[in-house]
């Protein structure tokens, strides 16, 4: 699956038109941090200010098209629908929730910089990538005693290959960052290879502007008190 990813995220480069020319990773600050250089206290890649200064654009008008009219969009046309071929991960992910749980849109892409829309519906959350309006992950969960608990990811066939502990990282990630607002590091595949400027890009592409920091260690139990940080 590693050689699909890398398939897609050359596919993806090739969209994404850079201010700078031939940018290397010293050129954006691109950085690998032992654990204690770490602002997080865990080993990874800061891309923060490459993600920062990196411009999304595409010269497809089909692409900008959607993307565009999927501003507008207050995801009821996924009520009751899954991911393509969609194959259910049994989860027990677990965040605390003190506020109301509403139906309707929880976090929408304002630039082509973020990736995502998110929508609740009933008892489940929708995630879409913003570009095309694709349904790429749906969640079960339950707000109960203020623990909002996940209990079923529904992903597509196709990315099964990438192992479900990384696919339940990516949807603890969108959880924690998109939707709690915390700033947490996000997950890398295992097996995808240590070139920063490949990290940068894919983090980009997967996570948005506002991702900050890529390690290959699991982020599902990562706490930021654990490192004296605050929530």
């Amino acid at each position: 699956m590693i050689k699909k990813l890398l398939s897609f995220f050359i596919k993806e480069k090739s969209v994404v038109k850079e201010k700078a020319q031939t940018p290397s990773p010293n050129d954006f600050e691109i950085r690998w941090l032992e654990k204690a250089d770490s602002p997080f206290g865990v080993e990874g890649v800061d891309c923060f200010k490459f993600t920062q200064i990196m411009m999304s654009t595409t010269g497809d008008r089909d692409v900008v098209a959607q993307f565009v009219a999927q501003r507008s969009n207050d995801g009821r046309q996924y009520i009751n629908s899954s991911p393509k071929e969609a194959v259910t991960i049994e989860a027990n992910l677990k965040y605390d929730y003190s506020g109301e749980v509403q139906d309707g849109v929880l976090f929408k892409a304002s630039q082509m910089e973020d990736k995502w829309d998110i929508y609740l519906y009933g008892s489940k959350i929708y995630f879409c990538r913003s570009w095309t309006g694709e349904l790429f992950f749906v969640i079960d969960f339950e707000l109960k005693n203020n623990i909002i608990n996940v209990s079923k990811l529904y992903v597509p066939k196709s990315a099964i290959e990438d192992g479900e502990l990384y696919l339940q990282q990516q949807v603890d990630y969108l959880i924690k960052h998109h939707l709690l607002g915390k700033i947490v590091p996000h997950p890398l595949p295992m097996g995808f290879p240590q070139d920063l400027q490949a990290i940068a890009f894919l983090s980009l592409s997967n996570y948005g502007k506002n991702c900050c920091f890529a390690t290959y260690e699991n982020t599902i139990e990562y706490k930021r008190s654990d490192y004296g940080l605050s929530d």
